[in-house]
């Protein structure tokens, strides 16, 4: 997003138009890293890969690093942030809410990962 700034300008807005009562997801909040479709499903996908399955707490902290990358790409589009702050900021923000120790049923090569290559991977997948 940060190398065309009308190409991020348009994805945000479409993001955040809201939907039509009957296109509104269920109340379940399940991460299908099999297919997935949103930008928390995609940042779990990025961090752990698709044999993890997102527990009911990560599921939140991405869904709270989803918040602040859209409130951040908005800072940055209005001049108030550079491409670089919100890289740190949301590494920073990964780094104290997503859990450091992988659950049982991760993939081994993702539950022997530094925690700080962890956060890398989710900043490189927004």
């Amino acid at each position: 997003m940060q190398y065309n700034r009308g190409w991020a300008h348009a994805a945000l807005s479409a993001y955040h138009i809201p939907k039509a009562p009957d296109e509104q997801p269920d109340d379940t909040p399940l991460i299908r890293t099999e297919d997935a479709t949103t930008l928390p499903d995609l940042m779990a996908l990025a961090a752990w890969g698709p044999a993890h399955r997102t527990t009911a707490a990560e599921y939140r902290a991405l869904h709270m690093l989803e918040s602040l990358w859209s409130s951040s790409v908005i800072s940055w589009l209005n001049g108030h942030m550079t491409p670089e702050y919100v890289e740190d900021r949301l590494k920073f923000a990964a780094k104290r809410l997503l859990p450091a120790e992988s659950s049982t049923d991760r993939r081994q090569s993702h539950a022997d990962a530094e925690p700080a290559a962890m956060e890398v991977q989710l900043a490189s997948a927004l």
